[in-house]
């Protein structure tokens, strides 16, 4: 009776409340089941990923033996079919084969010009929005290599027509700056002259100078060494007569004592 009562109160209950979420919806049963059962399927309930790897490891066995199967078959039917269209292409290749090589030319002509037509469309857009100056890619660089190739081209034509007598515009202040620099050579060239001559006469000057010093040096030394010549020759006179006179002297003194001895 009670198990009854609990089912009536949550039927009424959900005829009351169909689509709440903050009631329950569910009808809960007491019944006597095996609580071996109830822990089997707590166990099964923790472990939810199981069947999911194992239908993953499944799935791909089957996955990789279809696709090894589906290859060596159709391996099979392309060397079979080979085998068999083996005969009709040596039988027909000398229609087949030029037939190839006038396809494969149809088709590069047909590329060729294709592409060629692609390119020369590009280049005309590409020179319609340079022209209306929208500056398109490389633009810039196409500016300052035109800058410089009008440089260049310039420079070379004005000297051309400087080297051929013509007078391009310019050519004046180029010949008076060539006649100033000529006069400014020559005047250092003249100044370079002028200062080598007077460094030249100076060392000239010098040098005289310097051996007329030397020379009056060297004289003046040799008028010494007559000098220090003479007062030798007249000391030795001199030294040669003392010593005659000494010995003289002491000679006589010598023979008067062995006088005086033997008397």
């Amino acid at each position: 009776m009670l198990h009854t009562h609990q089912l009536s109160h949550q039927l009424l209950h959900c005829l009351r409340f169909p689509f709440s979420d903050s009631h329950p919806t569910s009808i809960s049963i007491h019944s006597t089941e095996n609580p071996n059962k109830k822990l089997k399927e707590k166990k099964m309930a923790t472990r939810p990923d199981q069947p999911q790897s194992q239908r993953s490891s499944s799935q791909a066995v089957k996955t990789t033996t279809a696709v090894a199967v589906g290859g060596s078959l159709m391996f099979l039917s392309g060397l079979i079919g080979l085998v068999l269209a083996t005969p009709l292409l040596v039988i027909f290749s000398p229609v087949l084969v030029p037939a190839a090589v006038t396809i494969f030319l149809i088709l590069a002509g047909f590329f060729v010009c294709g592409g060629l037509g692609v390119t020369a469309s590009f280049i005309f857009y590409w020179m319609f929005r340079y022209a209306t100056g929208k500056h398109p890619i490389g633009a810039d660089q196409l500016d300052r290599v035109r800058e410089k190739i009008a440089r260049a081209s310039f420079i070379f034509y004005w000297m051309f027509r400087y080297a051929t007598g013509k007078n391009p515009i310019g050519a004046d202040q180029l010949n008076r700056a060539k006649e100033k620099i000529a006069d400014a050579a020559k005047e250092m060239k003249d100044k370079a002259e002028d200062f080598g001559r007077q460094e030249a006469k100076e060392m000239k000057d010098k040098a005289e100078q310097f051996g007329q010093q030397v020379a009056n040096e060297m004289k003046d030394k040799a008028e010494h060494l007559e000098e220090m010549k003479d007062k030798a020759e007249n000391f030795g006179q001199q030294a040669a007569k003392e010593m005659k006179d000494k010995a003289e002297n002491f000679g006589q003194q010598a023979l008067q004592q062995i006088k005086g001895f033997r008397a």
